[in-house]
């Protein structure tokens, strides 16, 4: 954690974490500043995920005013190896590691869900990378969870150090569903979407 007197001494001393940490070519990164209205809050949040020698790396950080002073804070970290359930292969040549796929009974709302977690290669705060990755695998999993009469799909994103964002997708009366990660408006100031 780091303490600054100013914006720019955080976002400076921030930006030297990152430089002296992540290399040039990463396979996502997520960069995002934010001023809010009428406190006039600014807030910044990066994540960055990249491989060196065989292992894949995953750092997080963030900055904001807090009363008067800047609060910096990272978290870097090992991904942990993960064994797939399955493993979808594409038909751009990328993969999808599935680590759950399971239908679900839910009596007292009488329906089937289709509940899907798979290991993400993005920022978990990167909404646009998370959506870009699941529109090349949605028709697939979409077509899954009609087989099984899934009126409801929950789909989470994991990443290789046990965080997760999730979603559900409802299928409407007309038989056509909501999007992945359609309704986050956040837009990132980089937009990387990794392919495996």
């Amino acid at each position: 954690m780091l303490c600054r007197r100013s914006s720019e001494e955080a976002l400076r001393d921030l930006k030297r974490l990152v430089d002296a940490t992540v290399p040039t070519e990463r396979d996502a990164a997520y960069e995002q500043y934010s001023w809010s209205p009428p406190a006039e809050t600014e807030s910044v949040r990066n994540g960055y995920r990249w491989h060196s020698r065989g292992e894949a790396f995953i750092l997080q950080a963030s900055a904001y005013d807090s009363g008067g002073r800047w609060v910096a804070m990272f978290d870097l970290a090992k991904c942990r190896p993960v064994k797939p359930s399955e493993v979808w292969q594409l038909e751009d040549g990328s993969t999808v590691s599935v680590l759950r796929a399971e239908v679900v009974q839910n009596a007292a709302r009488q329906r089937h869900e289709f509940w899907f977690e798979y290991l993400t290669d993005c920022p978990l705060q990167h909404s646009a990378c998370l959506r870009a990755e699941t529109q090349r695998f949605w028709p697939r999993l979409r077509e899954r969870a009609e087989r099984v009469n899934a009126s409801v799909v929950f789909l989470s994103s994991e990443d290789c150090n046990l965080g997760s964002v999730a979603t559900g997708l409802e299928r409407r009366a007309d038989g056509t569903w909501e999007e992945p990660w359609a309704d986050n408006c956040s837009v990132p100031a980089q937009a990387m979407v990794p392919r495996r």
